[in-house]
């Protein structure tokens, strides 16, 4: 199980994966894509997974060029 630091345990947690839409801006442009969030397993908050955040802006990024391209 993957592990990331939070910040109100103040300490390493194992971190829960899950997939949500979310709203990520590019170019100006509203892009919603189906991210991966990181959150602490013992209290839930969102905890920061550079690895996780790296892909879903790629994702976004690809979005937006799909639909551009459509219109």
């Amino acid at each position: 199980m993957k592990q990331g630091y939070c910040i109100s345990c103040m300490k390493w947690q194992n971190l829960l994966i899950t997939r949500s839409y979310e709203i990520f801006v590019v170019r100006g442009v509203k892009v919603p894509i189906l991210a991966d969030v990181s959150y602490c397993e013992c209290c839930g908050t969102p905890v920061c997974n550079s690895e996780l955040d790296e892909k879903n802006l790629l994702n976004a990024q690809l979005e937006y060029k799909r639909l551009n391209n459509q219109k």
